[in-house]
């Protein structure tokens, strides 16, 4: 079983408690969260307990930090592709982090750029840059 960057196990991703409490409020916390949505609720101005909530029932709203009617993103996992230059790299749903440095290796930038140098020493950057931006472009999109 896998963990999440907060140290939660993936399969209670969906339907349960993370396994600590919030370190300023001391409440509990569903192992999903909405950055916004509808779910935002503050009782007598403090956030409300979710362990007092039917948390697994199909009408509970996830709590939210912002209020919206609305999500953006759901928490779902999204794919991403690519046409162009090191294209072969994103093919489908990746994990988070692996996306930034697929970006950064294929448009030439910050570290093991070693690739990117033509036969004759000169950077074969300019050829990624399209495919640099359409990535940037959704990645703006569906973030």
């Amino acid at each position: 079983m896998d963990r999440d960057g907060g140290g939660v196990l993936f399969s209670s991703l969906s339907t349960g408690l993370a396994p600590m409490l919030s370190d300023v409020d001391q409440k509990p916390f569903t192992a999903i969260l909405y950055g916004n949505g509808p779910g935002f609720k503050v009782i007598n101005g403090l956030r409300e307990n979710v362990s007092t909530l039917d948390y697994q029932g199909t009408n509970y709203q996830a709590q939210s930090a912002v209020p919206l009617r609305m999500e953006t993103h759901g928490g779902e996992d999204v794919a991403v592709f690519a046409k162009g230059p090191m294209a072969h790299l994103l093919h489908g749903v990746h994990e988070q982090n692996y996306i930034p440095h697929v970006m950064a290796y294929a448009a030439c930038i910050g570290q093991n750029r070693d690739h990117c140098m033509s036969s004759g020493g000169a950077s074969s950057l300019s050829p990624a840059l399209p495919s640099l931006a359409a990535l940037l472009t959704l990645t703006r999109l569906l973030c």
